[in-house]
């Protein structure tokens, strides 16, 4: 297994990932989870340092995930231990942070497979049968999987979700006093169409999807409630 951050994070306890670059590393990002409302980033390293070796991960694992290296301290300066960050067990981050940014996409997310999943008929119990529901941790990442297993196809992945313009940083936004509606392109090839979603605190992002169905080559309605916007839609409609 290619393990990735995704499979460490647990969204549903308020865990989220942030990215970063060092000037060790100008070209990658790397990624470390904290728990939403902390910004100890020195914390946020070490654990997830300790996440990535419990999960079998290896040197090229740390490195590449959280751009830490297994460093000789007794071989180094202390002019050059000012230089590096050190996290535990010898790792270090060989340079300063340059670059901290917290992905609070994490909820829209979650949203976006749990449609992906009805889009495409891969419906919650399902997901509830062959999936343990309640090991939180690297949820995300198993349903993906269990996807393209059963489809052959899968939604995108969280970091791939935060860097596509398409996936909710581009699009309609119109303020309310009940939240924010949200008009935005479907980005999948074979179910084109528009979801408009109302972001609210209390509801989730209930809405509805219109796209194009290639098995039926009908374009189709989809109403998603507040009781349950990731559940089932409330109601279907064929449109043309």
């Amino acid at each position: 297994m290619n393990l990735s951050i995704e499979n460490l994070v647990d969204f549903s306890s308020g865990e989220q990932i942030a990215e970063f670059a060092t000037t060790a590393d100008t070209y990658n990002k790397f990624h470390c989870i904290l728990q939403e409302g902390n910004d100890d980033i020195a914390a946020a390293l070490e654990d997830t340092l300790h996440r990535i070796i419990d999960a079998g991960g290896l040197a090229e694992d740390i490195h590449r995930i959280i751009g830490a290296d297994n460093v000789d301290y007794s071989t180094l300066s202390d002019e050059e231990l000012d230089e590096f960050l050190t996290i535990d067990l010898g790792y270090c981050i060989c340079g300063s942070v340059i670059y901290f940014r917290i992905l609070e996409d994490a909820s829209a997310y979650r949203s976006y497979v749990m449609r992906w999943c009805a889009w495409n008929g891969i419906f919650l119990e399902e997901l509830a049968s062959e999936l343990d529901l309640d090991d939180t941790v690297g949820l995300y990442t198993r349903i993906l999987e269990f996807a393209q297993e059963k489809k052959g196809c899968q939604p995108m992945g969280f970091l791939e979700y935060c860097r596509d313009p398409r996936s909710g940083q581009e699009g309609v936004r119109v303020e309310t006093p009940q939240g924010v509606i949200r008009a935005l392109k479907i980005p999948d090839n074979e179910y084109p169409g528009i979801s408009l979603e109302l972001v609210t605190k209390d509801h989730g992002e209930p809405g509805a999807i219109m796209e194009f169905n290639p098995n039926t080559r009908s374009v189709n309605l989809r109403v998603y409630g507040k009781n349950d916007p990731d559940g089932d839609p409330i109601d279907i409609f064929e449109m043309n």
